[in-house]
């Protein structure tokens, strides 16, 4: 087995050399028919994108990016949703060697405004709910020196999401732009003053790659599900990238939280391994809502990949639920509001996951 210490050694090799790839790294090395992610829909339905389709989707979405003048260094603002399109977006932006800006949905416009105006942003890519923010008002400027790209109804000027993808070729070749080439440009929250942007490196998805393995300990037999917003740091680095780094599924929910869906959530699709920011387990905590039961975890050990365990930002897994490493209780049992033995319950639809509840179960 691979000690941490040569693995680190190796992932700094990969991420950081001066012809490192990051579309190659993050998608194309890995296997076609493996699946990426499985995106969980408002109804509750996932979707599982493979990366042959992630590959071919965002290629395409690079093209019609490179043909509105994106290149190299050039900064692209996701204002998006967990969603499919999102993660097509994010990788037609490396394809192309440029700049991801990731904005947070629940930001105003003179948030969005102060992240984009300043860094020669070039396009904004937004989801049908998020595009009125983007119209001029006082503080948002009025001559917008960026394009429009929008997941839903097109206005004057705006431009079609689904129509580019499906439009355009793939782009021939990825760019690589080296262990030194940004990929990321995230903004800080502000609240120590104005927001700053701080610049993320090709190299630095090396300590994504090792945090996902060895500190949120995503095994390839996980149902993995990071909760967290991709447009902070903690959900853009360890529920996208860490698990593309890793080429291992994860899940992602499009939808606002909720207590109600973070539960079925977690007993529909037989997560394993689920990480969070700690506003989460409060407000899951403070529902009200018991837990659900889940399948064999009474007689089942901790590596079975079969009884969840939890993480959180800034918290130990031991920390977070101690329950994770000291008994086979699922771990996010704890996080209950009427904690105990949960009994075993076969699920009430079939979860596309390897690792869901076994026959007889």
């Amino acid at each position: 087995m691979t000690s941490p210490e040569q693995r680190t050694a190796d992932l700094l090799k990969t991420f950081g050399e001066p012809a490192a790839n990051t579309a190659y790294l993050l998608c194309d090395r890995h296997p076609d028919d493996a699946v990426a992610f499985t995106v969980v829909g408002k109804d509750m339905t996932g979707h599982d994108m493979t990366y042959g389709e992630l590959r071919d989707r965002s290629s395409r979405m690079a093209g019609a990016l490179a043909d509105l003048g994106v290149g190299v260094g050039d900064r692209v603002a996701t204002l998006m949703g967990k969603s499919t399109e999102l993660l097509v977006a994010s990788l037609a932006i490396w394809r192309l060697g440029a700049v991801q800006v990731p904005l947070f949905t629940a930001f105003a416009p003179p948030a969005i405004a102060l992240r984009i105006t300043g860094n020669d942003t070039k396009v904004v890519i937004t989801d049908a709910d998020q595009r009125p923010k983007l119209d001029p008002e006082p503080g948002f400027p009025g001559e917008r020196p960026w394009r429009i790209v929008t997941t839903g109804p097109v206005t004057e000027g705006d431009l079609s999401f689904a129509e580019l993808v499906e439009g355009h070729a793939p782009l021939s070749e990825p760019v690589a732009v080296g262990g030194d080439g940004l990929i990321v440009e995230l903004f800080t929250s502000g609240t120590a003053g104005t927001p700053k942007a701080v610049p993320i490196p090709l190299w630095a998805v090396a300590s994504f790659a090792m945090y996902q393995q060895f500190g949120l300990d995503h095994q390839p037999t996980d149902v993995f599900w990071n909760a967290a917003d991709p447009g902070w740091a903690y959900g853009l680095y360890y529920a996208i990238i860490g698990p593309l780094a890793l080429g291992q599924r994860g899940l992602l929910l499009n939808g606002l939280f909720s207590a109600e869906s973070t539960w079925e959530v977690l007993s529909r699709f037989g997560v394993t391994n689920f990480a969070a920011g700690p506003t989460v387990y409060r407000k899951l905590r403070a529902s009200g809502i018991p837990a659900p039961p889940i399948c064999g975890c009474a007689a089942a050990p901790r590596r079975a990949n079969r009884c969840p365990r939890t993480s959180s930002t800034g918290r130990s897994r031991r920390s977070a639920s101690p329950y994770a490493t000291t008994t086979a209780r699922p771990s996010w049992a704890w996080w209950s509001p009427t904690p105990g033995t949960l009994p075993c319950a076969r699920r009430s639809s079939p979860a596309p996951w390897a690792a869901r509840c076994p026959a007889g179960a």
